[in-house]
């Protein structure tokens, strides 16, 4: 079966529940949200790969001590690199098995790239409507911002619609199901 927006949002409706509107992500904004850390692993990686190939080259007995260290650390920082990486280009594929919909009870984020995942935003979890439009009419909306205080600090997250066409009809409808809740 061919994979749809449509099929896989009706696949997650609930009795009764009907959609009001359905959109995809852009593959290029999806990317431009992943920009920084696609940047940061290869640099990381960069920076971690010449020193492997100096620890291997070591003889066997001298890994023992502060080498075998040089080694771990040079294996650790290459696989993180590559973890950062790989987790940003498989976000960024992702946008094309991702649909987006607002229903009459509720927002729903579905991707199905090798696994599905679906996140249900109610209506009273709806605090911010933030809107950027291009003058193609594309564009992102912000519906919920959460701000927590961590030991490094305050750490916002955010739930949005990433490059979708005719922004401006998604807005109204996400604004019409958060003031339908109250």
């Amino acid at each position: 079966m061919i994979w749809t927006p449509h099929e896989a949002v009706k696949t997650e409706l609930q009795p009764g529940e009907t959609v009001r509107w359905i959109g995809t992500p852009s593959f290029t904004a999806m990317l431009r949200t992943q920009l920084f850390q696609i940047i940061f692993a290869v640099a990381w990686t960069g920076f971690c790969l010449p020193f492997l190939p100096s620890a291997l080259n070591e003889p066997f007995f001298e890994r023992i001590g502060w080498n075998l260290f040089s080694l771990i650390a040079s294996i650790v920082g290459v696989g993180f690199g590559l973890w950062i990486f790989g987790n940003a280009i498989w976000s960024t594929l992702a946008a094309w098995r991702t649909a987006y919909a607002v229903t009459d009870r509720r927002i729903l984020i579905v991707s199905d790239l090798g696994w599905r995942h679906v996140l249900a935003v109610a209506p009273n979890a709806i605090n911010t409507i933030e809107r950027s439009e291009r003058s193609n009419g594309r564009g992102s909306i912000t519906f919920r911002r959460e701000t927590v205080d961590t030991s490094d600090g305050p750490t916002t997250t955010t739930v949005s619609f990433v490059g979708v066409r005719d922004v401006r009809n998604a807005a109204r409808e996400i604004e019409k199901l958060r003031l339908g809740s109250k």
